[in-house]
């Protein structure tokens, strides 16, 4: 995929919900597209991606984890039938320097928790069965990984870059004699990296764009 069409996958659900169509242009995409809805107002709206620096540490980790989930439920297959979602604490599989060696500890773990024994423990935070009254496509478990909260700093710095380039995009003569209306910015949170956009609306955002979403992969969460 290429890089505008990353950016055209960030921005398809706003254009769907908004009833928006893209403005062809000939000059240079400042910002990446200009907008138009069905009265004729033209918004303009920037791209930006936030990433995780340790993103390949992450990778391993997940890689690790699911060796050894895909591992126990092998070994356990006849006692626990059924699909599960289980929190692991990634911190307790990698230390920031290596990976340990958990492989007992968490399969003990589980044991207690899927027999119902424990609620949750040290490197399995949760683990649930679905209702089974639910269509269940996977008999066997399936997990996900803790999803951390994207650090305030990291969207201000993000923010901060694009909001030097809204002072720039608005005194282009291209961009005013389209008579753009308003200006959105869409952050980028690939999903992989694990984050969690419930709380998104908790942050404080000083910004010149009239709307700030983030999009997770699935679908934007406006959080100005």
């Amino acid at each position: 995929m290429t890089k505008k069409e990353k950016e055209y996958a960030a921005v398809s659900h706003l254009l769907n919900e908004y009833g928006l169509s893209v403005i062809d242009r000939k000059e240079q995409e400042r910002p990446d597209f200009v907008c138009s809805n069905k009265d004729g107002i033209v918004i303009g709206i920037e791209v930006t991606e936030v990433r995780d620096k340790s993103k390949s540490q992450i990778e391993e980790t997940e890689r690790v984890v699911d060796s050894l989930l895909k591992e126990y439920t092998e070994s356990r297959r006849e006692r626990f039938c059924g699909m599960y979602s289980v929190r692991i604490n990634q911190s307790k599989i990698h230390n920031g320097e290596h990976f340990r060696a958990l492989k007992k500890e968490l399969f003990e773990e589980l044991d207690t928790i899927l027999s119902g024994e424990s609620s949750g423990g040290i490197i399995v935070v949760k683990a649930v069965k679905y209702s089974s009254d639910i269509l269940i496509v996977l008999q066997e478990p399936g997990h996900f990984t803790t999803c951390r909260q994207i650090p305030a700093n990291w969207l201000d710095e993000a923010i901060s870059a694009k909001n030097k380039k809204l002072i720039e995009y608005d005194s282009l003569p291209e961009n005013q004699s389209l008579r753009i209306r308003e200006y959105w910015l869409v952050i980028s949170v690939p999903l992989k990296e694990g984050w969690d956009l419930t709380y998104a609306h908790n942050y404080s955002i000083r910004t010149g764009y009239s709307r700030v979403y983030l999009f997770d992969g699935f679908g934007n969460k406006r959080i100005v």
